[in-house]
């Protein structure tokens, strides 16, 4: 305990300096004519049931895509394909120009994934988790501690954390934070990956009202300002037509609608959960 003690008094003074700002900035709402992510006849299967069938769909560059749908509709399962942490069974998906079969290691360092559930070490400083982001980078073998890693993650990991406003609680144990901070420090774990693309997972599912929005409202400001790629699974029609340049609605593991969202209402989404909304676009 007092090694541990002796690091973060270290910490507390040298954490105090000035961070440079990056120098990646596009400008607001920059979307470019690259595509980043392209997917064609994406197919996969759990056993003999079938979750995704025949998807086909591209991203471009600074783009915020929202992929909208029910629970079990293949939201997850179509993020995981397009972050390489499972294999499709057809079909093909190209990113930034490479094909990912396989996925090599210098693509996955490029895509950042935000979880529903947290997914922080709860007895580990904010710091701490900020840093395991560097994980499966040249330096990732000393960043299983925050006190391990070089000093320019260090920095980054600052720099990450005062954009999600959550520099005071650095030394703090994630355990002590609230479910919306939790899922700040979650957002810089991604963050400090300087990823060309952000796939979500429904980062709101666990949050209120208010706390959900304050998300969102963070995820766009980084596609607006700094020109992330996002591509967001939500269910919640709302805030899919808030958030997003363009929707992509799945139903039972298949695209349903793809057009951008300037386009659409929240009545033409209800055909994406079928009979299963009200005329109050409310589920039954």
């Amino acid at each position: 305990m007092t090694f541990v003690r002796c690091f973060e008094a270290r910490d507390s003074k040298n954490l105090q300096r000035p961070v440079a700002e990056p120098d990646r900035q596009l400008p607001s709402n920059a979307v470019s004519d690259e595509l980043l992510l392209d997917v064609r006849g994406l197919g996969f299967a759990y056993g003999k049931s079938a979750i995704l069938k025949g998807v086909s769909f591209s991203v471009r560059a600074g783009e915020c895509v929202v992929l909208l749908g029910s629970n079990g509709a293949g939201k997850s399962t179509l993020l995981r394909c397009c972050a390489g942490l499972i294999t499709p069974k057809t079909g093909s998906m190209v990113f930034a120009g490479c094909d990912t079969q396989p996925w090599t290691a210098a693509m996955r360092r490029r895509v950042g994934l935000i979880f529903q559930k947290h997914q922080l070490v709860p007895q580990y400083s904010v710091l701490t988790n900020v840093v395991h982001g560097r994980m499966g980078f040249p330096e990732g073998w000393r960043c299983c501690w925050h006190a391990t890693a070089p000093e320019s993650v260090r920095q980054k990991a600052m720099l990450c954390l005062r954009q999600v406003d959550l520099e005071s609680k650095t030394l703090q144990p994630a355990r002590s934070l609230s479910g919306g901070e939790s899922q700040r420090v979650a957002i810089a774990r991604v963050l400090i990956r300087e990823p060309d693309l952000i796939l979500a997972d429904e980062p709101t599912a666990s949050l209120d009202p208010i706390s959900g929005k304050e998300i969102l409202d963070r995820l766009q400001r980084l596609n607006r300002d700094q020109g992330v790629t996002m591509l967001i699974a939500t269910h919640d029609i709302t805030r899919a037509l808030e958030y997003s340049d363009r929707i992509i609605g799945l139903r039972s593991g298949e695209i349903v609608i793809d057009e951008p969202t300037a386009a659409l209402s929240a009545e033409r989404l209800q055909a994406v959960y079928g009979n299963r909304l009200s005329s109050e676009g409310r589920l039954q």
